[in-house]
């Protein structure tokens, strides 16, 4: 679908904020409410919007996430759509089938590890005879950068997703909102209120609650970005010393990319992960010789997947349950 500025306006503002209303939303476009929601309805028809999205921070339901990066071997169509399945019956945020020297990552979060390495088990024991290598990583922090080149700026917000808050003691209906929000951010305080059989002010109320206690982290949408003809890009990075003054240069330095949208800190094989969207791979290959150029000496690898299909994009697993 060929964007023009006033769509990717309003792609912009979405993802800086998907809850905000139509009103709000035409007043920063300065286009009528009408003129808006008709553009919001065509993207989602074509399909460019995939989901409005509210995320949650993962501390504050006492989760932590973690990846694992398989790679496969001899597998058919079928195995795929296996795969698949297995993955939804998992309490994953995020997994994705990649092309590069990883075949399929997935993202659980658990409370605790024994109950990840349950998880672990799980997976290599219904896709043991395909592996061939995997490897394990947990998310220690995600700085998210938002979609600035829709508009051709550079990133103006920064906001951490792990950061460090308590775990919260939430009821089930409470948790029950949280998950509506998390497959539609859009959704109203009447229409949450008749799902969750709240009254509208009980809604209101613990809606503000959770944005000042740090449970609701951002609303942004979920794009099919090749409908737009961009392609979603996954570098992990291996440094010789990642160390907290490398680490505040670095995140410096990515906050001046544009098609940056997420700066993935870990731990395991290698140090982080950067999110980039971008229209073709010589852009990639020309963010990386940036990239190297000016962090000469101090990278000693760098490892490129292609997003290939995302399974889910969440931050609340739809299996989670109060204990």
């Amino acid at each position: 679908m060929q964007l023009d500025a006033l769509d990717k306006k309003i792609l912009y503002e979405l993802d800086r904020n998907s809850r905000q209303s139509l009103v709000q939303l035409a007043k920063k476009i300065r286009r009528s409410r009408t003129t808006v929601d008709f553009r919001i309805h065509r993207l989602k028809q074509g399909n460019v919007i995939r989901n409005f999205v509210t995320l949650m921070r993962p501390s504050t339901l006492g989760l932590t996430p973690y990846k694992i990066f398989l790679q496969l071997q001899s597998v058919t169509e079928e195995d795929v759509q296996k795969i698949a399945s297995v993955i939804e019956t998992l309490p994953s945020h995020w997994s994705a089938k990649v092309n590069g020297s990883w075949d399929f990552i997935i993202g659980v979060m658990t409370n605790n590890v024994k109950k990840f390495n349950i998880l672990k088990m799980k997976i290599l024991s219904d896709l043991g005879p395909h592996i061939v290598k995997r490897s394990i990583s947990t998310t220690t922090e995600i700085t998210h950068f938002g979609r600035d080149y829709l508009v051709g700026g550079k990133h103006k917000e920064v906001h951490q997703w792990v950061a460090d808050f308590l775990p919260l003691n939430l009821t089930t209906t409470e948790l029950q909102m949280l998950k509506l929000l998390s497959m539609n951010s859009r959704l109203t305080v009447k229409e949450i209120s008749q799902e969750t059989e709240l009254d509208a002010l009980t809604v209101v109320h613990k809606l503000k609650r959770f944005s000042k206690q740090g449970v609701i982290y951002m609303h942004n949408i979920s794009l099919n970005l090749d409908t737009i003809g961009f392609s979603a890009f996954k570098v992990l990075v291996y440094f010789r010393y990642y160390t907290p003054k490398l680490r505040e240069t670095f995140v410096s330095y990515c906050q001046t990319r544009p098609h940056l949208i997420n700066l993935v800190e870990c731990i395991g094989e290698w140090d982080v992960e950067l999110d980039f969207e971008l229209p073709r791979i010589e852009d990639l290959y020309q963010e990386l010789r940036d990239l190297r150029s000016a962090f000469a000496g101090q990278i000693i690898h760098t490892d490129i997947l292609l997003v290939e299909k995302e399974y889910g994009y969440t931050t609340i697993p739809a299996t989670l349950s109060i204990e």
